[in-house]
Formats: structure tokens, sequence, C-alpha cells
């Protein structure tokens, strides 16, 4: 039975099920808490065809280019890609931050990450190009879900170039769409915390890397790096054992470990920075609503074999570096350099996070996961004082272990780059495609 099939087959169900229902099925199309995706009936006609989530949260895709790739690929060698995927078939047609949208809020986050308490503390978000809506798009994001307002007018938002300037580069779409994620996705796990964007004169290593030692200068004390380029010199990768960029005590990292899973064929595996010992490695994970204890449930992101994208649908990446020696904190057994990664949080295209973007629009990637990171460690409060993924290794048992899943499927991603088997396979303990596991409260941080 074709994939296409199977799931032609559950549209029709979902269908019927809405017809039942009044067209409403589960909390996750119609949550009746503040701060979870609403979808008005009035404004449907603000998206391009009507679409359902399932119960779980979960909403199929819809066509074959239901998920587009905002960054493009490198053609050069040193040029990095942003983690960005967009559910192209979620995004609203029209700048209203009360139109119709799909994807999680800021409490369906919050919940699922047991996140109270909390204080707040300056997070930088590193990215590639300008963006001359920001500050009006993260209100209206805010706005919506009722958080604190964080423009450039009250203080709370700083934009900065490379240098510390504030004369914007030039602005470029994909990385304008990658930092629309970024800036609501801290904002969805720290509220409180205040953000500086750092945006780079290019998408280049030496232009991104510049402008973290620049957050550093701006005071930052996390900072985000949804970006990156595979070790591999053949896909035009660093392949660095450290940089300079990255060695600033008092400061945390984060990194997103990629979207093309654990093998080479579409140049996946380790993936630096995200792979260098001093940053957290976030990998990412399916995350959907369940009738346990916690009330969610997480397997690995791999959504590698659908037929419905323009390009792949991604799934996380992961590996055992061939450039970086392993750290002494880093316990797994097998892996004798740098396992990739160190924790991981919400990434699938079939459960993707809300993102105001001139109008409403849905994300997945390790663009998403990257940012929940930084901003619970922004929201804890004690980066000043910790080596980030060293932290996370020492309270690996105040996480939620993701023991499901893979991040292979060898026709598009190849076999995985690792022989051991761990890096690409989920288990106890740890695993290369969610580390050791996801946030349960601010414990690990």
């Amino acid at each position: 039975m074709s994939r296409n099939f199977i799931r032609a087959t559950a549209l029709f169900a979902i269908a019927s099920l809405a017809a039942c229902h009044g067209g409403n099925v589960g909390s996750s199309v119609v949550p009746s808490v503040a701060g979870s995706s609403v979808q008005p009936a009035a404004a449907q006609s603000a998206l391009a065809r009507p679409l359902l989530a399932s119960a779980d949260g979960e909403i199929p895709l819809t066509d074959a280019n239901s998920v587009h790739q905002v960054c493009p690929r490198p053609v050069q060698s040193g040029e990095m890609q942003c983690f960005a995927l967009e559910r192209a078939d979620l995004r609203a047609n029209v700048d209203d931050v009360n139109a119709t949208h799909f994807g999680y809020g800021p409490s369906d986050l919050q919940s699922a990450y047991k996140l109270q308490g909390g204080t707040g503390t300056k997070v930088a978000i590193v990215d590639a190009y300008g963006y001359p809506k920001a500050s009006s798009d993260l209100a209206a994001y805010r706005s919506f879900y009722h958080l604190s307002v964080c423009t450039t007018g009250n203080g709370c938002l700083t934009i900065r170039n490379q240098t510390g300037g504030t004369q914007p580069p030039p602005s470029n779409t994909g990385w304008d769409q990658e930092q629309a994620l970024d800036l609501d996705m801290v904002s969805a796990t720290c509220p409180k915390c205040h953000i500086v964007l750092v945006q780079a004169n290019s998408n280049g290593g030496a232009d991104l890397y510049a402008s973290v030692k620049e957050a550093v200068k701006l005071g930052a004390i996390v900072i985000s790096n949804s970006y990156g380029a595979s070790e591999y010199k053949q896909c035009g990768g660093p392949g660095e054992a450290s940089d300079p960029a990255f060695s600033a005590t008092g400061h945390v990292y984060v990194a997103s470990s990629g979207d093309n899973g654990g093998g080479l064929l579409d140049c996946g595996g380790p993936q630096q920075p995200c792979s260098l010992a001093p940053v957290v490695c976030a990998g990412g994970t399916h995350l959907v609503k369940a009738s346990n204890a916690r009330g969610w449930s997480e397997s690995v992101w791999n959504e590698l074999a659908s037929q419905q994208c323009s390009g792949i649908c991604g799934g996380a990446g992961s590996g055992c570096s061939i450039d970086v020696k392993k750290p002494s904190w880093q316990t797994d057994p097998s892996c004798k350099s740098r396992s990739e990664s160190d924790i991981s949080a919400e990434a699938s295209v079939l459960t993707p996070v809300a993102v105001y973007f001139s109008g409403w629009t849905a994300f997945g990637g390790t663009s998403v996961s990257a940012p929940l990171i930084a901003g619970i460690f922004g929201r804890a409060g004690n980066g000043a004082s910790i080596v980030g993924p060293q932290h996370i290794w020492a309270n690996r048992f105040k996480l939620f272990d993701v023991t499901v899943g893979s991040n292979i499927y060898t026709p598009v991603s190849g076999p995985c780059a690792s022989a051991v088997h761990y890096i690409c396979y989920a288990q106890k303990f740890f695993d290369g495609p969610t580390g050791l596991g996801t946030p349960n409260g601010l414990g690990a941080f």
C-alpha cells in the first residue's frame, strides 16, 4: 500500500470526523486556552484551503509543495544554511493578527516542557541579513498570545549588525523568515527575556561567527544559532576542531543539529557549529498530545520519507564528529569523538509551531528547537555561571527521555553516517537524534 494512499485515507477520516463534530477535531484546532493558536471560523478565508488538525496536534500535509525550505543550500564553501522549514500550506494570505492560523503556541510549548517560574536574561539570536519588520512582526505575535510587549521602542528588543551598528544589512526573504521564527520561539519559552537580534552581513560562516562574537560584546548571556553546515569538506563544511567565536566563558551557545537526518546522501550527519564542544547541540522531536500523565509524547523527528515536500521534509541531524574530540563530560560509550546532539525539542513539520511573518504561518525544522532551548536557558537564568552542554549532561535525569524512532530513511538519507547504532536510533539515556532528552521544567538548565 503506498504512503500516498495511506495519507489520503487519513485525510478522509479526519474530514469525516470533523463533519460529525461541527468541523472541529480536538483542542489543537480550536484551543480554548489563551496562548494556543486559535482558528476563528470567520477567518477561514485567510488560508488557501480549509485544513484540520488531528486530536494529537498533527496537521497532515496537503500537497506536493506543503513544505518549503526557506534558506537555499550553500553554493560555496564556507556558507551556512538556516534550518527553517515553512508549512507553505498553512500560510495565511493576509497581514492580520486575528486571521486563522495553525501550529503550537506558547501555552502549548510551555505545557509540553513543564515551564513554570524563572526570571529571564538577555538572549541573542544570530542570523544573516536584515529583517525590516522584525520589531512589528514580533509585536504582533506577542500581542496575540498576551505576552509582554517586547519591541525596539521599549528597549526589550535590540537589533544590531555584526559590528554592533544600527545600519542593517540587506534583507533576504528566507533568512527574514528564520529570524521571525527565532524571535517568536525565544518569546514562547522565555516571555521575560530581553532579546538581541544580531544580523550578519551574509550567510558566510565568517560573518555569522563574527556576529556571535558581537552578541557577547552586546551582553547576551545565551546565544541562539539556527544554522549550520556539514562537517564534511565534500559538502563545503567548515570541518573545524574548535572555533574562537564560541570560546567566551559565562555564555551559553545553542545551535541546531540540522534537518537532513543522520546519513550523508543529503549532507546530513554532524553539523557545525552544533558539534563544537562548547555548543549545546539541539536535535529535533515529533511532539504530540497524549493521554498520559505528562499529556504529551515525543519521538525522533523523521519525515524524510514524505513525498509531499518541495525537496525533503526533513529529519533531525545527528553524528559522531570527525573533527571534534570527545569532551570529558560526554559519557556515551561508543562514539569516541564529540557526539551530536545534547538535547532536543519540537521540530516536526507535521506538528509545526505558529509564527507571525507579515501574517501567520507555521514552521518545523531544528530552527525551531534551537531557539526554544535557548529561551529555556534564558528563563532559567543560570547561563553566566555554567558551561551549557556540560550542565545538560550533568543534569540528564531531569529531562524527558525520548526512546522511539530514528533519523534515517535510506533512499533519502543513505545509511547512518556512523557505525555507532545509537547515533541514528533512539534508545534510553542517550542517542544522537534527541540527545539526552527534552526539557522537563528548568532543572536541567
